[in-house]
């Protein structure tokens, strides 16, 4: 493998996914193979906040030691509905009606990819647009739909959560989706025989004043990548590829009081470092990034 700064290599494929909020996604390669990295970057450099998921796309592609990743978009060619196609909301509605009614500017309060549909709110009007009945409303529910579907909702608008972290560097942003081990109990268990996580998925692990951690894999059967945290949110050390079942120790410094466990090889391959920062709700007032309040 080279260090990923050669001019790459061509290849064409399509979107596997890419979500926004996390800041990152991965390509198929038309030829197969790995997975590759596309990051909200080079998706910029390009002129787009995301993409949608199965759209054609060429790149050019380095391989690093952190796998593949796309360093330049040359073409992206959405797929389009086909025709007929639509949501079922709309079938009592001309067209020419919907187009016609005015555009709101509204903030999207959340919206789901899994479930199809999502809340927002108007600037000045408390009422989800969501609960509305009206045509002027369901025709703007469909474009705020529309642009939640191919990812045109900034990261820095999601409110915090108990089960979501996110990390921010040089590398850009990144979202995972954790749960958290706040009890001694939990803390001890923790990611004990987990046969799988998905890619974003991971455990934060909360201390109730910094100290000094350590870590083991004892009865833990896959790869992590240990990202160490202090007080109020700063990413102190980064063990990366703990090994399976080895009951080494490893030490994660002091004046810890979170840890975040994400799939091993994770960390290093999205480019994160010491000193990039982390967002949860368990941070306090003090945090470096701290949590929108409303």
């Amino acid at each position: 493998m080279n260090d990923g700064i050669d001019d790459g290599y061509l290849i064409t494929g399509h979107v596997k996914w890419f979500d926004v909020g996390k800041g990152f996604g991965f390509i198929l390669a038309d030829g197969g193979g790995s997975d590759i990295l596309l990051h909200a970057n080079v998706l910029r450099n390009f002129g787009q906040s995301s993409v949608a998921e199965d759209a054609r796309i060429e790149i050019m592609v380095v391989e690093t030691e952190r796998g593949l990743q796309v360093i330049e978009i040359l073409s992206i060619q959405q797929n389009h509905a086909a025709p007929g196609s639509g949501i079922s909301d709309f079938a009592e509605f001309n067209p020419s009606d919907i187009a016609a009614v005015p555009i709101e500017p509204a903030r999207v309060k959340w919206f789901d990819k899994v479930k199809g549909f999502g809340f927002a709110n108007v600037f000045g009007d408390d009422t989800d647009m969501g609960k509305r009945r009206s045509a002027h409303f369901l025709a703007y529910i469909f474009i705020v739909t529309t642009a939640a579907v191919v990812g045109f909702v900034s990261a820095s608008s999601a409110a915090c959560s108990q089960d979501k972290v996110s990390v921010r560097g040089d590398f850009g942003s990144a979202q995972f989706t954790v749960k958290v081990a706040d009890s001694i109990v939990e803390r001890s268990r923790g990611l004990m025989f987990v046969e799988q996580m998905a890619t974003t998925q991971g455990m934060l692990f909360v201390y109730g004043r910094p100290q000094n951690v350590s870590f083991w894999m004892k009865d833990t059967i896959i790869p992590l990548d240990m990202v160490f945290v202090d007080d109020i949110g700063v990413i102190r050390n980064i063990h990366s590829m703990a090994i399976p079942l080895d009951e080494t120790s490893i030490f994660g410094g002091s004046d810890i009081q979170f840890v975040l466990e994400i799939n091993g090889g994770l960390a290093d391959r999205l480019g994160m470092d010491v000193g990039d920062q982390m967002q949860h709700i368990s941070f306090g007032h003090g945090a470096i990034w701290p949590c929108e309040t409303n």
